[in-house]
């Protein structure tokens, strides 16, 4: 019987300890494939408001093993309004998160991630209030290159 439970106790370590890498493998290549520039459309969801957008995401040292980084934002309006906005970021858990300058903390949500990090690969989902859960806007992201 104690057999049996060390040989269950250890399988069970196993398991979580892979789910655990598994965690980290994938949001090392959800950072990877993040990194570098971005451009599309972000569409308000109050206030039904689209910009054509660029972001550049710089993942930390260029190192491939990194889940975090800065970056910025550059938003055109379509009135020719234009903005930049410098931010953090970091992954975690496969979600993607977003600290601005101004101190607004979203969470990208997606729709379509990347598969690689090939120019021309499209990015789509929602930024969620990193405190509330709301849901803020839309974007739609090609990407352009490192």
């Amino acid at each position: 019987m104690k057999k049996l439970f060390t040989l269950i106790t250890a399988v069970m370590m196993m398991a979580l300890g892979s789910a655990t890498l598994t965690s980290c493998n994938d949001d090392q290549e959800i950072a990877y494939y993040l990194a570098g520039e971005w451009q599309g459309e972000i569409t308000s969801v109050m206030t039904n408001e689209r910009f054509n957008v660029t972001m550049f995401f710089d993942q930390n040292a260029n190192d491939y093993y990194s889940t975090s980084g800065t970056g910025y934002e550059v938003d055109w309006g379509w009135q020719g309004r234009s903005s930049r906005m410098a931010f953090t970021w970091y992954v975690r858990n496969r979600g993607i998160r977003i600290n601005y300058q101004d101190r607004t903390r979203v969470i990208a949500e997606w729709d379509q991630l990347p598969y690689n990090a090939n120019p021309g690969q499209r990015f789509s989902g929602y930024f969620v209030d990193w405190d509330t859960g709301e849901t803020l806007a839309e974007f739609y992201l090609v990407k352009m290159g490192y």
